[in-house]
């Protein structure tokens, strides 16, 4: 019989081999949360198939308002604001 230490070695190992072959051919960015419901102004660009985090970057100063708002709200406004795009690209 397994313990859950040994399941969750063993699947964490299955994923950290997923990520090293993956392509990433679904990508997606996602506000950062470092617990359920708490936003600290970060956007991540994630694979939609391994869960890998490929980059991370702040959101602009004047945009850390947004850090409070549901993050599928802040997910719409990133996508349809060409400012904010371009304002985390240059940073």
């Amino acid at each position: 019989m397994n313990t859950a230490n040994e399941i969750r070695e063993r699947c964490e190992k299955e994923i950290a081999e997923l990520q090293q072959v993956c392509k990433h051919p679904k990508k997606q960015w996602m506000m950062y949360a470092w617990a359920p419901g708490h936003y600290n102004g970060e956007i991540c660009l994630v694979c939609l198939v391994c869960s890998k985090e490929l980059e991370r970057k702040n959101l602009p100063d004047d945009w850390c308002s947004f850090k409070n708002l549901p993050p599928k709200y802040i997910e719409y406004v990133y996508k349809e604001n060409e400012a904010l795009r371009s304002a985390i690209i240059q940073s």
